[in-house]
Formats: structure tokens, C-alpha cells, sequence
């Protein structure tokens, strides 16, 4: 059983999230399938446009940004346990993805962010 915590939508907001517009919700994930990957966050995107997409949100949802991630298991041959990769899967601490939309990452990330060339 694998529990992710969520950042979601409490009120609507104009601008910069004021506090308590946004709460952190803990929800189950169901069992991933074949095909499928466990994913865990290491970095969080929060873009300055955070007002304006959330306008499309109804209060309750999940904030939808991107983030890199790490596969810590993995049904999918084309994702091992360890690949590092891009994922639109929101602010959340884990999610489960079909591999479909995943952008891999160089191996050696993120290493070669402070090599200098």
C-alpha cells in the first residue's frame, strides 16, 4: 500500500497563493499493472503562472505541474527502478504512470548539473 500526499486547490486565488488557498491531502494509490511505474518526487515545479492555471481547477483538485521523478518499482522494461525522469504528474509525493508521457533524464543527472564543460 503506498500513500502519496497531493497538493491540491482549496480556494481560488488572483496572483501569488495566499496562505491556506492551497492544503496538502494524503490519499491511497491503488496497485499498479504491467506497464505501469511507481514514481517518487524529488523536485516540484511552482511557476509563477500558478494563479492562472489553477483558474481552470475546481477547488478539491489536484495542482498540476511538472516534476522530476525517480522509479522506485517498475512493471515497465522501458523505465527500470532508478530512472530518473520528467513527469506531469502534479505536486504530489507519488504517482503511478503508464510510462506514456515520461521524458527520461540523462543517466548521469543530475551530476552533470555542476559539471563544467
Amino acid at each position: 500500500m503506498v500513500y502519496a500526499k497531493s497538493r491540491t486547490l482549496k480556494r481560488h486565488f488572483e496572483g501569488s497563493p495566499p496562505r491556506g488557498n492551497l492544503e496538502w491531502k494524503t490519499v491511497e494509490l491503488p496497485p499498479f499493472n504491467n506497464g505501469e511505474v511507481l514514481l517518487q518526487a524529488l523536485l516540484l515545479a511552482g511557476d509563477p503562472y500558478l494563479g492562472v492555471a489553477a483558474k481552470r481547477l475546481k477547488e478539491g483538485d489536484a495542482m498540476m505541474r511538472q516534476q522530476v521523478v525517480r522509479t522506485v518499482e517498475s512493471k515497465n522494461s522501458a523505465f527500470p527502478t532508478g530512472t530518473m525522469v520528467v513527469a506531469s504528474s502534479g505536486w504530489t509525493t507519488h504517482s503511478i504512470s503508464d510510462g506514456k508521457d515520461l521524458e527520461k533524464l540523462p543517466a548521469e543527472w543530475p551530476d552533470i548539473l555542476t559539471t563544467k564543460q
